[in-house]
């Protein structure tokens, strides 16, 4: 009786253990999903296996993209919930995938637009060719939506696009106790507020995609599509930069 008792005990425990890996694991791919939603998924296997994913706050030079669409107050307007619910779908979905094509890292979406990096949690050389690619790349992802969107009798949609290169300070924020901690990675300096000043200059400037002087040092090499606008005031600035934008 006490050999049959305790087989019994090792197979429930065997099934115990069992059915509490099969937990964890499920634990596991749907935290590196969450993970995978933010970054691109060439990155997720390293910050996956790290306490702290994004680290300590520290400070070193990124591409900042910041993606937004025009008159988009006006096409919520003729529309009903449903249909801006489906369009700011469509938008941030290929604006996403654009993002993760080109390794960047997809800081937030912000209503009708959102903020992406290159260069972060790590370094990157390329981060600048990295980031205008990206942005190129959307431009090409908008003009096959806006193709869809005539042939189904649908309202065009226009993107506005900014991008600036500088030294940012990045890290956590939140916290919380003991392993339950919740946070969220936050990227703040200059050069975020100078890349969305600039995608709201391409409304003033009538243009698509416009990139910062900074931006054009970077890049290994400089593409011919892009065209100097020279010395532009940004709303907020006290000086002026060198804006360059695509066509």
């Amino acid at each position: 009786i006490f050999i049959t008792a305790l087989i019994g005990f090792i197979l429930a425990y065997g099934a115990y253990r069992a059915r509490r890996l099969m937990v964890e694991q499920a634990e596991v791919v749907r935290e590196r999903a969450n993970l995978a939603r933010y970054l691109a998924p060439n990155m997720v296997d390293a910050l996956a296996r790290i306490d702290r994913p994004m680290g300590e706050t520290r400070t070193h030079d990124v591409a900042v993209l910041f993606a937004d669409i025009k008159g988009f107050t006006a096409l919520a307007e003729a529309g009903s919930p449903a249909d801006t619910m489906s369009l700011l779908r469509a938008f941030h979905g290929r604006m996403a995938a654009c993002v993760f094509a080109h390794g960047g890292t997809l800081d937030k979406f912000l209503g009708d637009g959102l903020m992406a990096t290159s260069g972060t949690p790590q370094p990157m050389n390329d981060a600048a060719d990295r980031s205008l690619a990206c942005g190129m790349e959307m431009l090409r992802a908008v003009e096959g939506w806006q193709k869809d969107r005539r042939a189904c009798s649908e309202t065009p949609v226009e993107v506005g696009i900014g991008i600036h290169y500088g030294p940012v300070t990045m890290g956590d924020i939140g916290g919380g106790e003991g392993l339950d901690q919740r946070f969220e990675f936050a990227v703040i300096g200059d050069a975020v507020n100078v890349a969305s000043r600039l995608e709201r200059l391409t409304r003033e400037l009538d243009s698509s995609l416009l990139v910062s002087d900074a931006v054009v040092r970077r890049l290994a090499e400089r593409p011919l599509s892009l065209r100097s606008l020279g010395p532009q005031h940004l709303d907020g600035r006290s000086c002026n930069i060198v804006v360059w934008t695509a066509g």
